[in-house]
């Protein structure tokens, strides 16, 4: 426990770090978000190991540092869907570089310390089923097409055809929704708020879209919201936190049993998450750069061809007239 509060604490850091040329309003803002928001999941804050992540992932966001990523993402995959968005940000083949020595030297040790370990939690991890609190588990759930939970690699899952053919449907969009943000940040003008962004909304569909959402994850957003400084965002992801706290742990039980109440509530909770990652995605959009000023920016030719109109080619003094 005291190990989680070191972490956040760090995250609330990181967040002062990255508004620290903003106006005071932000700061503020952002740093009482990151320190207050994770408080709405309640007592699982500080009882999972997800606030190490999301530390890693946040130094990587203020720092763009290819290392931090690297080492966030042996403690939970996640931070390497930044990855790309830092290298388009920096422009340089530094932070591949960074990320790989990283992620070699501490994955290596484990590897060589012990190898049946590291072997035994990617099998776990890839051979998952569809878990019970995702987005596709509570679409079947709410409309009673969901069969009895079962539980295997530590938590209660749907398996069975439909459930199995959900789970890969939702791992395909995952990788396309996250693709499309790389795709859309690089066509922005790659700033600071562009990438913070542009951060948020491929966390937010990696979690959102995977086909295991245990109640933890949603504090990989916390700090990363707090730096983007959406009010909108952040009181919706807060909705989620507190929605994942009336499920887990006091109505877990009930959900296994597939009762109403809980099935309406984690509903609800990845609708709202859905609507976030919806909301991050158009404001990434909206910031594109128009392609001719994205041309000029990397030296392209803009010059339009210039077009005779056929009528004035032989004008009495001998100029044709032009049109753009």
């Amino acid at each position: 426990m005291g190990f989680e509060l070191a972490c956040g604490l760090t995250c609330v850091w990181l967040v002062a770090v990255g508004l620290a040329a903003a106006t005071p309003r932000q700061l503020y803002g952002g740093v009482a978000f990151a320190a207050l928001a994770p408080v709405a999941l309640g007592p699982l804050t500080l009882h999972r190991y997800d606030l190490w992540a999301a530390a890693l992932c946040t130094a990587g966001v203020v720092f763009t540092s290819g290392a931090a990523l690297g080492a966030g993402t042996v403690a939970k995959i996640f931070p390497a869907v930044v990855l790309p968005l830092a290298y388009l940000r920096r422009r340089s083949g530094g932070v591949i570089v960074s990320f790989v020595v990283a992620l070699v030297a501490i994955a290596g040790a484990f590897v060589v310390l012990a190898p049946g370990g590291v072997r035994f939690s990617l099998a776990r991890q890839t051979g998952r089923a569809l878990q019970l609190e995702t987005l596709g588990s509570s679409a079947l759930l709410a409309v009673h097409a969901a069969p009895r939970p079962t539980f295997g690699s530590g938590s209660w899952n749907l398996d069975g055809a439909l459930p199995d053919a959900l789970a890969a449907l939702q791992t395909v969009a995952q990788v396309g929704a996250v693709v499309l943000v790389w795709i859309l940040f690089a066509r922005t003008r790659r700033g600071r708020d562009e990438f913070v962004l542009a951060a948020a909304a491929a966390v937010a569909a990696w979690l959102t879209l995977g086909k295991v959402l245990s109640p933890q994850f949603l504090l990989w957003l916390v700090p990363l919201v707090a730096l983007l400084g959406s009010v909108r965002v952040g009181a919706a992801l807060v909705a989620a936190l507190a929605l994942t706290q009336a499920v887990y742990p006091d109505r877990y039980d009930a959900l296994v049993r597939r009762e109403g109440a809980p099935i309406a509530l984690l509903a609800l909770r990845n609708a709202i998450l859905v609507g976030i990652v919806v909301a991050l995605v158009v404001l990434l959009h909206r910031e594109r750069v128009p392609e001719e000023v994205r041309a000029e920016r990397y030296g392209e030719d803009l010059r339009e061809p210039v077009l005779l109109d056929g009528g004035e080619r032989q004008r009495p003094d001998g100029v044709p007239r032009l049109e753009p």
